[in-house]
């Protein structure tokens, strides 16, 4: 699949599901993004932002990050350094175990993701996944659920962990604890 085709394929599962998105691929680098903007309630502006970045030839690039008032919690905590071992836990254990329980899907069997603090200097924690554009022909409608959906539901279970350790309410390990349960009960 090329470039066009994936944008194309991408719009139309965006209309046919009558889900918003706004394309900014009127930019400054003259690169296709699609931004949709996803409700989720634990968050600390109550959505995350998904980004598609249709950049390259064979793969495209999805990042969610959480609003304004998020990265600011993260710019002024002094509780940053417990954030990284935060997201390690939640890049080995949590997204490798999260799953669509209601259509059986393991989205970790199809994209590798992570969530990370950007090294930008902008203080977004970042969740990331690059696809392929050969995969998203054989898997077009799994690929886009998984654009649509997985990311802000899988951002939003770990917001409050983060921001509370991010805030200094919660340790690492309560925090760990936390995702724990909250995934088991996912089931």
């Amino acid at each position: 699949m090329t470039k066009v085709k994936a944008m194309k394929s991408f719009a139309k599962y965006l209309e046919e599901n009558d889900i918003e998105y706004f394309d900014e691929s009127d930019n400054e680098f003259g690169v296709p993004v699609y931004i949709i903007v996803c409700d989720a309630e634990n968050t600390p502006d109550e959505f995350v932002e998904v980004n598609v970045v249709f950049y390259g030839e064979h793969d495209v690039e999805v990042h969610g990050i959480y609003g304004p008032e998020g990265t600011e919690i993260c710019r002024l905590s002094k509780h940053r350094n417990r954030l990284y071992r935060l997201l390690n836990y939640i890049n080995a254990e949590v997204i490798l175990s999260y799953a669509d329980k209601e259509e059986g899907v393991e989205p970790q069997t199809f994209y590798t993701s992570r969530i990370y603090l950007a090294e930008d200097g902008s203080d977004e924690i970042t969740f990331s996944t690059k696809i392929n554009y050969d995969f998203w022909e054989v898997a077009p409608t799994v690929t886009c659920k998984y654009i649509t959906t997985f990311y802000a539901e899988l951002m939003d279970i770990v917001a409050r962990p983060i921001f509370s350790v991010l805030q200094g309410n919660n340790t690492v390990e309560e925090a760990i604890k936390y995702l724990k349960e909250s995934i088991s009960n996912l089931g």
